[in-house]
């Protein structure tokens, strides 16, 4: 039997086109400044839902999900929640300029050249020539799909 987990990547990618393209309607309908602050209340709202949750459960929570509030926090800390604001603020302009197949498949050529270059600087894990080719036919796939 297949690990649900394994399912994880496939059930991101349906979300990854859903949520953006959700927002360009109701960008269209509203307004871009209306899908952001919606969008981001109902994130403050489920991140409060989800830290009651941790405390109430405790020590029952995972290590690896448990909040850790001890300590100072790093600037850097803040650098995903800007990147989540801008993707949440420019994924539905580029559906609405250039289709949502075009967009992702240009996400996943960024997505694969910036992974090339985290995995070689951050991990220790030098590209690989399957990797590279991967990467230059995604790349050749998001060109290829913004002909029309």
């Amino acid at each position: 039997m297949t690990d649900i987990r394994s399912l994880l990547p496939l059930l991101l990618g349906i979300l990854v086109v859903f949520q953006p393209a959700i927002n360009r309607h109701i960008m269209d309908e509203r307004g871009l400044g209306f899908a952001i602050v919606l969008n981001h209340s109902v994130l403050f709202v489920l991140a409060m839902v989800t830290l009651g949750a941790f405390f109430a459960l405790g020590n029952r929570v995972p290590d690896l999900v448990r909040p850790r509030f001890t300590g100072g926090i790093n600037w850097w800390y803040v650098i995903p929640g800007f990147i989540s604001f801008t993707l949440t603020a420019l994924v539905p302009l580029a559906i609405s300029s250039v289709g949502a197949v075009a967009t992702v498949v240009g996400m996943l050529a960024g997505q694969l050249f910036t992974s090339l270059i985290w995995d070689t600087l951050s991990e220790g894990r030098p590209p690989t020539m399957p990797r590279i080719a991967g990467m230059v036919l995604a790349m050749a796939g998001a060109l290829l799909s913004l002909k029309k």
